[in-house]
């Protein structure tokens, strides 16, 4: 998770390597970023018996607490090579404001 467009943006990077774009699910409410998934791993055939598997199969949530409330309407999401990035905009109800000095 790191901020960007000098904190106007946050973009969170997250590694899910073996994952069907179409399985993951990002939703977002306030300053909550879910991400959901469903890994599904078949073996070749009937026959197929696994000694050792390093990846897990399964569905997977995980929810982030951001810095400031998002944009929900902004948010753009990519998948590639097993990394998944979400870049969410600042909420304009987030933004710093001036206030005018009346005299």
């Amino acid at each position: 998770v790191f901020e960007a467009d000098g904190g106007n943006a946050i973009v969170v990077k997250a590694e899910v390597p073996g994952m069907d774009s179409e399985k993951l699910q990002i939703e977002t409410f306030r300053d909550r970023l879910t991400i959901r998934g469903e890994r599904s791993i078949a073996p070749p055939d009937e026959s197929f018996r696994y000694h050792r598997r390093e990846r897990q199969a399964g569905e997977f949530r995980r929810v982030f607490r951001l810095p400031f409330e998002v944009d929900r309407d902004s948010g753009r999401a990519s998948y590639e090579d097993g990394i998944l990035t979400v870049r969410l905009e600042k909420a304009e109800e987030a933004k710093p404001r001036s206030i005018q000095v009346g005299s």
